[in-house]
């Protein structure tokens, strides 16, 4: 039925597609190959050389992607879109002045796309064109000033034009915009310690590890609770990250399904405490701490830690957060936390050393 459906109307794109996901679903990659070959030979339809290279791509053959999806092009030149991933497969590839013609290609037809903005400056930046790059920038900040991208992006052209000061405020405006990002705080942590401000670039650094972590980790984490729906070790671990960033809330919401789910006890209460006394909200994390009173576990004693250091009892805290950190997982988002503590009571050097500890400790427990 598809491949009638694609007689009748050979320039129509649905019915590839639908054919297209068939072969996906029974894996069977080269004999979509030879398909939709055969179909745009046939037709000379755009579609089918565009199926073909994906289905290309799925055997790990580049070179015969680039190949159709050249011949795509030459059947149909106005595509933006088409262009914009044919420019990414190039940008794959290494052959970054190439892209950066697709990428162009690709802005002209479609000048108000974000994306397709970005990625031009960015193969223009890579290729050495730091004026082009810049250019690119400026212009599509006309469009889209609250880009934190199109900020960064600035930030990193001006540092290569040696325009220091502008390269700082550019980033920092990317930063205010977007303060999960970790790639600005990582530029403007160098751009700090190049220019002597090692207090300020030791932090931002460090801010710029842990949200790279929490990053790469949550995109991981949220990905296996499609996958694993009803593991309750995943939603409690992503409440457990959400703390290193100080998201109360979402460590709030991703606690209730790990409970409900059957995580430890032990563990989702200590979190809730954490958050409890975080918000100076002293009764309702008295409560959940009397529920695991007599644990010893480390994510527990982290929970009394905080309840100490609420109460300004520092000398009595630094007793049991580091009773904390022996029995308690070696873990990144443990010592980081771990690591606030300290921090808040102005203990500096033992924050820094489970600081020093978190960047080279696993991601997770075993």
């Amino acid at each position: 039925m598809l491949m009638k459906a694609i007689d009748l109307a050979p320039a129509a794109r649905e019915a590839y597609k639908a054919l297209s996901e068939v072969y996906v679903g029974l894996e069977g990659h080269a004999e979509a190959v030879e398909v939709f070959a055969r179909l745009g030979a046939q037709h000379e339809a755009t579609h089918a050389w565009y199926f073909k290279g994906l289905h290309e791509a799925r055997l790990d053959r580049w070179e015969a992607v680039e190949e159709s999806w050249r011949t795509a092009l030459a059947l149909d030149p106005t595509d933006a879109e088409f262009r914009f991933r044919f420019g990414g497969l190039l940008f794959a590839r290494g052959q970054f002045d190439l892209a950066a013609e697709e990428f162009r290609k690709a802005y002209e037809l479609d000048p108000d796309s974000l994306p397709k903005a970005a990625e031009l400056s960015r193969a223009l930046r890579i290729s050495g064109d730091y004026a082009g790059a810049a250019r690119v920038v400026e212009q599509a900040l006309q469009t889209f000033p609250d880009s934190a991208d199109l900020h960064y992006a600035l930030g990193q052209l001006r540092i290569r034009q040696g325009r220091e000061q502008e390269a700082e405020v550019a980033l920092r405006r990317a930063i205010a915009l977007d303060p999960m990002a970790d790639a600005p705080q990582r530029e403007l942590g160098q751009l700090a310690l190049r220019n002597g401000r090692e207090d300020e670039g030791r932090h931002r650094l460090s801010l710029a590890e842990r949200l790279k972590d929490y990053n790469d980790m949550s995109r991981g984490l949220r990905a296996q609770t499609v996958s694993a729906p009803d593991d309750p070790q995943i939603p409690l671990m992503l409440a457990e990250l959400e703390l290193t960033v100080r998201n109360n809330d979402a460590a709030l919401r991703w606690l209730s399904r790990a409970e409900a789910l059957g995580a430890p006890a032990e563990r989702v209460a200590a979190a809730r405490a954490w958050i409890y006394f975080s918000k100076g909200q002293m009764e309702r994390g008295e409560t959940e701490l009397a529920r695991v009173r007599d644990s010893s576990d480390g994510w527990v004693e982290l929970g009394r830690a905080a309840r100490l250091v609420r109460l300004d009892k520092k000398t009595e805290a630094a007793r049991v957060l580091q009773r904390a950190v022996s029995v308690g997982p070696a873990t990144r988002s443990f010592l980081r936390r771990a690591s606030d503590l300290y921090a808040s009571m102005g203990l500096g050097a033992e924050s820094n050393a489970l600081l020093l500890r978190a960047s080279t400790a696993a991601t997770r427990e075993r």
